[in-house]
């Protein structure tokens, strides 16, 4: 093979790359070589295909499975089944879904799928439920919800679907022609058209904030003369005075005389009697110094008494033991004598007695020292002084 090497220098300047070209019988050569490889295969593919067709048309029994094979390949179907359908009468609404009844003469095992409508997009399938027997067993009935979106009426080749029989194969069944009837829920003319135009008139409107503002100031000027009038006739309510309160030594006393009367020893209710005996003496000591002695311990209470010196006076101290022997019961437990119970009973009631008697006194002192006149004051109204 020869090859010729070949260069050329651009006017630039640059030097192009060396170009490789094959002398011409060379190339004629690889071109017929090309054409003859083509025309080979062309050949033996003939060659392949022929044998074929003539064992084909050659032999009258067909290859054993050669059939079913063809038929599971190529989608082949045996006679199809008559499918037999109930389909309701009445007109549908748009979009109602109507039931229909499909019965398929199958065997047992076999299998229904695939529900088509046939020859019409508009009718949709919406779902499909094999039915049962009364004992439980599948029957060869399907329930087929159909639908229609748009009124009119809509007819069918019939209702179709794929079987799968024992075999293997596949088989479809199909129904006679039906047809839907679906009315419109809005248009109830067969061929509406439209009103012709009205005459414009005229329309006059009720300005209804000049109403409101006419109504609220004459609501407002009602509720001006009602509360003036009301104010006008309603007179001040004097509230009768509150009935004074009652001595603290008379409340005392009176619950005293109700412990006495309840007799709570003679029936062995001892805690019960020093709890209402000190509740007794609290209340009064409360109310007399107006301090919270109710709520307050017994240490809390000498200290209020100590600060009350001059009202209590040496009853103070007696206050004190009076309620440390009644907390030994309700808080030590400590069971007295009936004996010692009674005497605690008696201090209690003398102390009310002195402590009662010293607030009337005291009251009595206050009340005559605030009677007493002022001292006549010197006149000095000589322009001397008072001096000649």
């Amino acid at each position: 093979m020869n090859t010729v090497f070949s260069s050329s220098t651009v006017p630039t300047g640059r030097q192009n790359a060396p170009a490789l070209d094959w002398n011409p019988p060379i190339a004629h050569a690889f071109t017929a070589a090309r054409i003859g490889l083509l025309c080979g295969s062309a050949l033996v593919v003939l060659l392949g295909i022929a044998p074929a067709t003539d064992a084909q048309e050659g032999s009258s029994e067909p290859v054993e499975g050669s059939i079913a094979l063809a038929a599971a390949g190529s989608g082949a179907t045996d006679t199809p089944l008559v499918m037999t359908l109930t389909v309701p009468a009445e007109d549908l609404a748009v979009g109602q879904p109507v039931e229909v009844v499909a019965s398929v003469p199958i065997e047992p095992g076999e299998n229904v799928s695939s529900f088509v409508v046939q020859a019409n997009r508009f009718i949709e399938v919406l779902d499909v439920t094999r039915q049962t027997e009364p004992d439980g067993q599948l029957s060869n009935r399907w329930l087929v919800r159909l639908a229609v979106f748009r009124p009119g009426r809509y007819e069918s080749d019939g209702l179709s679907a794929r079987v799968l029989r024992l075999d293997g194969s596949l088989t479809t069944a199909a129904s006679e022609p039906f047809a839907l009837n679906v009315v419109s829920g809005i248009v109830n003319e067969s061929d509406p058209q439209l009103t012709p135009s009205a005459v414009p008139a005229p329309v006059v409107t009720l300005d209804w904030r000049v109403v409101y503002a006419l109504a609220g100031l004459a609501m407002a000027l009602i509720g001006a003369i009602i509360a003036l009038v009301v104010n006008r006739v309603r007179k001040p309510r004097v509230e009768p005075p509150p009935p004074p309160k009652r001595p603290a030594w008379e409340v005392a006393l009176e619950a005293l005389q109700a412990l006495q009367d309840a007799d709570l020893l003679s029936v062995g209710e001892r805690l019960q009697f020093h709890m209402r005996l000190s509740e007794i003496l609290r209340t009064f000591v409360g109310d007399l110094l107006n301090i919270p002695a109710v709520e307050s311990t017994t240490s809390e209470i000498e200290t209020f008494l100590q600060r009350h010196q001059h009202e209590v006076g040496h009853q103070g101290a007696e206050i004190v033991r009076i309620l440390e022997d009644t907390d030994l019961v309700k808080f030590a437990r400590f069971t007295p004598p009936d004996e010692m119970s009674q005497a605690l009973y008696s201090r209690t009631r003398a102390v009310v007695h002195d402590l009662a008697e010293r607030a009337k006194e005291l009251a009595a002192r206050t009340e005559q020292s605030e009677r007493v006149p002022d001292p006549p004051t010197p006149d000095n109204d000589d322009a001397h002084g008072g001096v000649p």
